[in-house]
C-alpha cells in the first residue's frame, strides 16, 4: 500500500513540475459518435 502512495505523490507532483494540465474528467457531448468511428491514438 506505502509504494502506491507513493507512486501517486510522485504521478501529482510531475505534473505540477513539468506544467501539465490534466484532464480526468471532461464534459462530454450529449450526443457521442459510435465507438466504431472514435479514432484510436496508438503510440506516445
Amino acid at each position: 500500500m506505502k509504494f502506491l502512495c507513493h507512486n501517486i505523490v510522485v504521478l501529482i507532483q510531475s505534473v505540477y513540475e513539468l506544467g501539465i494540465e490534466p484532464a480526468f474528467w471532461q464534459d462530454c457531448p450529449k450526443s457521442q459518435p459510435p465507438a466504431s468511428e472514435v479514432p484510436l491514438i496508438m503510440g506516445f
